[in-house]
């Protein structure tokens, strides 16, 4: 976990104002979610992700998000099944999304997730403790 991602279909790291208080990162960015998904599969889980919901014109204006595809919460969800399958920690991240919706929906899977692999190490441990 080495790298810092950053998915968005436009914007570079110099554009996306809440990263500018962030230390000087060699920043990877991604377009898309094939790009996101081919990153991660080569390079392994990042040390920091920062989110964009919309990564194609036609997710721009769209009136249900969950029914979109290689979204950014596509991405999430990807990188959610990656750190339980792998048993890896969870990135820290951003959503810097203009999409209140996506950007909401982003976050809840994010969490749920760090939850999720909260609790499945704390039933490791437990098994690992009656052993």
């Amino acid at each position: 976990m080495s790298y810092y991602l950053l998915l968005d279909d436009i914007r570079t790291p110099s554009q996306v104002a809440r990263l500018v208080d962030l230390p000087a990162a060699n920043w990877l960015i991604v377009r898309s979610y094939e790009e996101f998904i081919n990153t991660i599969e080569a390079k392994g889980c990042p040390r920091f992700v920062s989110f964009d919901m919309d990564l194609k014109p036609e997710h721009y204006g769209a009136k249900d998000i969950h029914a979109l595809e290689e979204t950014g919460l596509s991405c999430a969800q990807f990188l959610v099944g990656y750190c339980l399958k792998y048993d890896c920690d969870l990135p820290a991240y951003l959503v810097h999304s203009l999409n209140p919706e996506g950007a909401a929906a982003i976050k809840v899977e994010m969490e749920w997730a760090k939850r999720a692999l909260e609790l499945n190490r704390e039933d490791d441990q437990r098994r690992e403790a009656q052993r």
